[in-house]
């Protein structure tokens, strides 16, 4: 994706929580145990300001600390640090060196463009979930396709491999190759495999010992144990499916 879609991104998803930060917050957030709907917007609002204040900082080393709790949350603070992110990133431009995650392909702010129009994405989806029935709401939207296709990219790549290459213990095996298909998408097809610490990620359409398929929305929000497996249609070994959140365990 283009880093200004995902500043659109951003600033669509992070507008539907800023409304929703304007109405009663005691709501509970089902994806997230003990959290709600304050405890959502208190969390994104500090990712946001602590990820304009990385990219502030630039390659000027470690990264910032986390900023502390406000004394409250509401509408005008969470759009307050939602506008200095984005303010940052369109500020910073996409090329602009910047501290990222460890093993991160990439080490300039098109990182954050897109790890924050994700981490957004989600929380918007979370949060509408606390407000079923309420607000206005009948049922969470869901994430906007070629986003959540480039959401399971991110997963796989930058948080199931790395975190399977720094478990203590030796992982467990998927035992075979799944297939994942967002069937909403011609870019939406992965092939999945482990050996060893190693997680092996291909594109295509090829034979797999077991398929998941569905929207590229539901897909991103199962891989995130958000949304039921049964929302998605599995074929093949469904014992490897079932095991798949024990052997790549979302961060």
């Amino acid at each position: 994706m283009h880093p200004d879609e995902y500043l659109e991104s951003l600033k669509r998803d992070g507008g539907t929580v800023a409304e929703l930060a304007g109405g009663d917050l005691g709501g509970v957030v089902p994806a997230c145990p003990g959290w709600t709907l304050d405890t959502l917007v208190n969390h994104l609002g500090r990712v946001h300001r602590w990820a304009t204040n990385v990219i502030l900082r630039g390659d000027a080393g470690d990264r910032p600390p986390f900023p502390d709790a406000p004394a409250a949350v509401s509408r005008a603070w969470f759009e307050e640090g939602l506008d200095g992110l984005v303010g940052a990133l369109t500020e910073a431009g996409p090329d602009a060196p910047v501290w990222t995650f460890p093993g991160a392909a990439t080490k300039t702010v098109r990182f954050w463009h897109r790890r924050q129009a994700q981490e957004t994405s989600m929380h918007r989806w979370d949060a509408q979930s606390a407000c079923v029935g309420a607000a206005n709401v009948v049922e969470p939207d869901p994430i906007d396709t070629e986003l959540a296709v480039d959401g399971v990219d991110e997963l796989l790549d930058q948080f199931a491999g790395p975190m399977r290459q720094l478990r203590q213990q030796e992982p467990l095996e998927l035992g075979g190759v799944v297939h994942l298909h967002a069937t909403d998408s011609p870019h939406g097809e992965w092939l999945v495999r482990t050996q060893g610490r190693e997680l092996l990620v291909g594109h295509g359409h090829e034979n797999a010992d077991a398929t998941v398929q569905g929207t590229a929305s539901d897909l991103l929000l199962w891989l995130w144990r958000r949304a039921p497996l049964d929302r998605l249609e599995v074929s093949g070994d469904a014992a490897m499916v079932d095991r798949w959140h024990e052997v790549l365990p979302s961060p």
